[in-house]
């Protein structure tokens, strides 16, 4: 049974935000709770500092030049992108 491909992103994305509480981002939430504008411009999380953070959980790998331009546009800070990438093999 596969994992519904939103549900994989947001898991990806909590994970990383208590990672970044633990590394002392202390305020770092998802802005998908936080800032629906902020999520519409790529960007995953907000008090970051000044980091733009992208998440994504993928099978393949998505376009970084479109990922980097859309978070470039929103001038919220040095763009970061975090990938998780599940690579299934038939055998």
């Amino acid at each position: 049974m596969s994992i519904n491909s939103n549900v994989k992103g947001r898991e990806y994305e909590q994970k990383l935000a208590r990672e970044f509480r633990e590394l002392g981002y202390k305020d770092c939430v998802t802005s998908r709770s936080e800032s629906r504008n902020t999520d519409n411009q790529g960007i995953d999380f907000v008090n970051t500092g000044s980091f733009a953070i992208q998440a994504k959980a993928a099978e393949k790998s998505p376009s970084y030049p479109g990922l980097l331009q859309d978070m470039a546009k929103a001038k919220k800070g040095t763009p970061l992108i975090f990938i998780s990438v599940t690579i299934s093999l038939k055998l």
